[in-house]
């Protein structure tokens, strides 16, 4: 989720980066090999591995001749690299013969940056892309290549399972209470990574009290947990391009939504914008409507779990209660043509089923229906690489003649680790005209 201002772009510097993507220009990739060691970052380089915070001057880069980077919404790790380099490069032997080389699986990561260079003969400032733990290297004797698949941290932490069942009490603080929603994740995932390799930034909403009932088995990954744990509140968490963990409230298309994290766009102002015919960056594009996976009603649930007096004064509150949020108008407004079709979604675990949780609920049920709701579009597209936009953006689509413009969210996206490679997305409409009614299929 790629607004370049959040990344270490000024204003200036973004738009001359966003600009030029759409002209002729070159690119040029930077990796380079890291892990943890001693208490502290290292990084590879001439001497071998040195404190990345000495900024030694001899770091060595991974010469990347191939691979791939993808960032994909549908994928709970979120993050993939691929990368091929040669065995021998840079005045290093690059194939792993030792779990002390660069390229080893023994904790070590990859961070790549990539650059882009203006008509002027300067260049960008270096964008990151991400920090990828080294599943696997395979290396070709032939070919003399050496081959590596990363993962993410949510990946490296979901290795480390839970060794037993816990519960709420898991979370509880020795003085009475429990650890925020935020304190909460971040105990398990420092447990399976140095804290120092990451911080956590979250909004008002990771900064509640956990205190919600819940059982996870033993056995269940730690990424797993942690999304199990968000999914009742309507948070979601995940690692950023500069490695620090994000967790913040649902995306939905709001230009009104307050955001900690990456800035992903709003259907007013969209991270990227893609066109095509001349000057475009569109190369092709093939579009998809379904009824599939469509919604104009969210259904929450909200459950008691406190114990229950003998004689309660309100009974109502130790119910199981509903909450449900509808498309009120346009084309899938709920009871019109398009019909009913609600999605059954979070189930919220509260001590009481009281009028304040079931509001709670109810804004957690427009949150959801703000980003499902209507039939689905979807478009594959083929592009020249616009290196900022991740999964979850929302980009805008326009297309010459009387098609107009379309708002999506980036489902997924995958860019070629070569100059000349392309990048391919997956979207799903957030905003699209409807012809008929003069209204929307989305919003």
């Amino acid at each position: 989720m790629s607004k370049l201002t959040k990344r270490g772009f000024t204003q200036k510097q973004a738009d001359a980066f966003v600009d030029r993507l759409s002209a002729s220009h070159s690119t040029s990739f930077r990796a380079r090999a890291k892990r943890w060691q001693g208490g502290q970052v290292n990084v590879w380089t001439d001497r071998g591995w040195i404190p990345a915070g000495n900024s030694p001057s001899d770091i060595i880069d991974i010469a990347v001749t191939d691979g791939t980077f993808t960032s994909d919404s549908t994928d709970p790790y979120r993050q993939s690299l691929t990368i091929e380099t040669p065995t021998e490069a840079n005045d290093q032997v690059w194939a792993p013969s030792g779990s002390n080389r660069p390229l080893a699986v023994f904790g070590q990561w990859i961070e790549l940056f990539v650059r882009i260079d203006f008509d002027d003969g300067s260049w960008s400032p270096w964008l990151k892309l991400g920090e990828f733990p080294i599943i696997e290297t395979a290396v070709s004797t032939p070919g003399k290549s050496v081959f590596v698949r990363c993962g993410s941290w949510a990946s490296r932490v979901d290795e480390f399972l839970l060794t037993k069942p816990i519960g709420k009490n898991y979370f509880a603080k020795a003085g009475g209470g429990y650890l925020t929603r935020a304190d909460a994740v971040k105990k398990l995932v420092e447990e399976a990574l140095p804290d120092q390799l990451f911080t956590v930034q979250t909004d008002a909403e990771g900064g509640k009290d956990y205190g919600e009932d819940f059982q996870l088995q033993q056995g269940t990954g730690r990424w797993s947990a942690v999304q199990q744990l968000l999914d009742r509140p309507g948070l979601e968490a995940f690692f950023a391009a500069d490695g620090n963990l994000v967790i913040r409230q649902d995306r939905t298309d709001d230009d009104s939504d307050v955001l900690v994290g990456p800035d992903p766009g709003t259907i007013g102002s969209p991270v990227a914008t893609i066109r095509d015919g001349q000057g475009g960056t569109l190369l092709g594009a093939t579009a998809k409507t379904s009824r599939e996976g469509s919604a104009n009603g969210i259904v929450v649930t909200v459950t008691p779990v406190g114990k229950r007096p003998k004689n309660p004064t309100n009974p109502e509150v130790w119910r199981t209660r509903y909450a449900e949020a509808h498309v009120e108008s346009g084309s899938v407004a709920w009871g019109g043509t398009f019909g009913k079709v609600p999605i059954i979604g979070r189930e919220r675990k509260v001590p009481k089923a009281t009028d304040a949780a079931m509001t709670d609920a109810l804004q957690s049920a427009r949150r959801i229906l703000r980003k499902r709701k209507g039939v689905v579009r979807q478009l594959t597209l083929d592009a020249l690489p616009l290196w900022h936009i991740e999964a979850d953006d929302l980009i805008r689509v326009e297309y010459s003649g009387t098609q107009g413009a379309e708002i999506h969210y980036v489902e997924r996206v995958s860019f070629g680790l070569r100059p000349d490679s392309t990048m391919s997305i997956t979207t799903r409409g957030v905003m699209v005209t409807d012809p008929d009614t003069g209204g929307t299929f989305y919003r």
